[in-house]
């Protein structure tokens, strides 16, 4: 008999699986553009606080030299100072997660917390020394007006008393009684127009120009009681 010949089977090619090194060079280079990506924001990131704190420095910087109060100085300072803080939490956290860029990152963050620290260092400074010699100035002045409003007091009672004792001396009709009454509402209505004016409104010239008034009105209703 003859014998039939098996048909050899062809073996199925297996395919061939991705070799360990060209999977690790995929995963590295993966990483790497994670990584660069991740760069590209924490640097606009960064950017980004810079312009924002330079911004937030110009706005003091016009107010201080607009509006000199003090309370909108200090708000607006501690609100720097907020803005500052968070901003540099939030950039260190992004530090930690990324630690490949961390000196960069870090380098990054010490000159501009550094430039701004100097900066709003400046204008506090500049701020207090402003607000010291307005307050300065202000004091003196006050003082100034004070001074020159008791001396036009004292100068008016002087001359309401002088021109009192002259008018009864030369008037037969002019008792003393009235010209002392007159002469209390004289200095009364003086002392307090210059309290209103001086105490209250801080108007030096214009303190001196009502008490001006007032002795004038005066002497003219003394002179023309008196008989010459």
């Amino acid at each position: 008999m003859i014998k039939k010949k098996k048909k050899k089977k062809k073996k199925k090619k297996k395919k061939k699986k991705k070799s360990n090194a060209r999977k690790k060079k995929e995963k590295a280079t993966a990483t790497r553009n994670k990584l660069v990506e991740e760069l590209v924001a924490i640097e606009a990131a960064s950017v980004v606080l810079a312009v924002e704190v330079v911004v937030v420095v110009v706005v003091v910087v016009v107010v201080v030299v607009v509006v000199v109060e003090v309370d909108v100085v200090v708000v607006v300072y501690c609100s720097v100072v907020v803005v500052v803080v968070v901003k540099v939490a939030v950039l260190v956290v992004f530090v930690l997660v990324v630690v490949v860029v961390v000196v960069v990152v870090v380098v990054v963050v010490v000159v501009v917390v550094v430039v701004v620290v100097v900066v709003v260092v400046v204008v506090v400074v500049v701020m207090v020394v402003v607000v010291v010699v307005v307050a300065a100035v202000v004091v003196i002045v006050d003082v100034t007006v004070a001074v020159v409003a008791v001396a036009v007091v004292i100068a008016v009672v002087v001359v309401v008393v002088v021109s009192a004792v002259v008018a009864v001396a030369t008037s037969p009709s002019l008792s003393w009684a009235s010209a002392v009454s007159s002469v209390v509402v004289v200095v009364v209505v003086v002392v307090v127009v210059v309290e209103v004016i001086v105490v209250v409104g801080g108007g030096g010239r214009a303190a001196v120009l009502a008490v001006l008034v007032v002795v004038e009105i005066y002497l003219f209703l003394l002179a023309s009681s008196i008989n010459f």
